[in-house]
């Protein structure tokens, strides 16, 4: 059994971490854009954050309520203003001194400060065996596959448990070979979850209940198969085989190497006025396939179909029609969507 370090010198000088931007995230960074900034004092000393928020409410003629004060760092204040007119009215005095003598400076909140701007161009599709039906979540690949990696999406079919053999997800990730090949993945008995961050401090809980016996869960072993990876820069597609039930072998894996084409969206086919039957079977025709195809018509995710086929043996190849190439083609686009078979995602080459 593990015990309780003496110290804590063992820990780790510098580590990194990498996630997508959620909605949530988006909003946040939407509403402290336009409605934030940051504050510091002057050479006068520390301020207390009541006596601040006091200064700033009469100097700019604020409501209580219309204004959001806390604690900040490096900074010494965050203040976020429930009207944008307030927010402009700060930010065009950006120096404040009170009667008082206390000084005051103010910036806008800005998302770039103390960031170093990066450029992630590897995409890698991932199938993972092993995870139990429970925890088939984003938030559980994101923990498994590493804080260097963020998910980009899940495959329709493995978010919908509609084919279970792996789950697959495509990854964002900026060198594919930290990619592990097998891992262990512990999945603990459930928390007692916190109170929304909208609910009032007096109907909040003073503390939350301190835990009185060990943590259980259950550890479940993973393998970890690179199926393809994609480099937006050089603009290549390499696809590989893998088995079920071992982990990849770069010494033993084939892999097949093509340039990334574009996404070119299907020609509209000729509509003869004299010819109605064959025009309204083309409609229904196009409608069950626009159906099949709704992911990629939004956002060009990737319109996988809800179905897979039969896998088979388990230990043979990854099947043939893992990374077909897409074609243009009418026909065959509409031969691909009769199978079910796994489609390509607009802007990749399947082979």
């Amino acid at each position: 059994m593990a015990e309780v370090p003496s110290d804590l010198v063992s820990r780790p000088e510098l580590s990194h971490c990498m996630m997508s931007a959620t909605g949530e995230v988006e909003r946040l960074r939407t509403l402290f854009t336009a409605r934030s900034v940051v504050a510091w004092t002057g050479k006068g000393g520390r301020v207390e954050l009541s006596t601040f928020a006091d200064d700033i409410r009469t100097a700019y003629r604020i409501h209580r309520n219309d204004i959001q004060v806390t604690k900040f760092h490096p900074e010494d204040f965050f203040i976020t203003f429930a009207n944008h007119s307030d927010h402009e009215a700060v930010l065009q005095q950006p120096r404040l001194v009170t009667r008082s003598g206390r000084e005051y400076f103010f910036r806008p909140w800005d998302e770039r400060r103390n960031a170093e701007a990066v450029d992630i161009h590897f995409r890698v599709r991932l199938c993972i065996e092993g995870i139990p039906m429970h925890g088939r979540t984003e938030e559980a690949v994101a923990k498994l596959i590493g804080p260097r990696c963020s998910v980009h999406y899940v495959e329709e079919y493995s978010r919908r448990r509609n084919n279970n053999s792996t789950f697959d997800v495509w990854i964002w990730i900026s060198d594919p070979s930290s990619i592990p090949k097998a891992s262990r993945f512990t999945i603990t008995r459930h928390d007692a979850e916190s109170a929304p961050v909208d609910t009032p401090f007096p109907d909040l809980e003073p503390e939350q209940p301190a835990p009185w016996a060990r943590k259980k869960g259950l550890t479940y072993p993973m393998i970890i198969h690179v199926d393809s990876v994609q480099d937006l820069v050089a603009r290549y597609y390499r696809g590989y085989q893998w088995r079920y039930g071992e982990t990849d072998d770069a010494a033993r894996s084939r892999m097949v190497s093509r340039p990334l084409e574009p996404y070119r969206p299907l020609p509209e086919p000729d509509r003869h006025s004299d010819d109605e039957e064959d025009d309204h079977q083309e409609q229904r025709s196009r409608r069950r396939h626009r159906s099949r195809s709704l992911w990629g018509r939004f956002g060009g995710r990737s319109s996988s179909r809800s179905r897979e086929p039969d896998r088979g043996d388990r230990g043979r190849y990854n099947e043939e029609n893992r990374g077909r190439q897409r074609s243009c083609d009418v026909v065959v686009h509409r031969s691909c969507s009769r199978n079910l078979s796994r489609s390509a995602e607009p802007g990749e080459t399947r082979l």
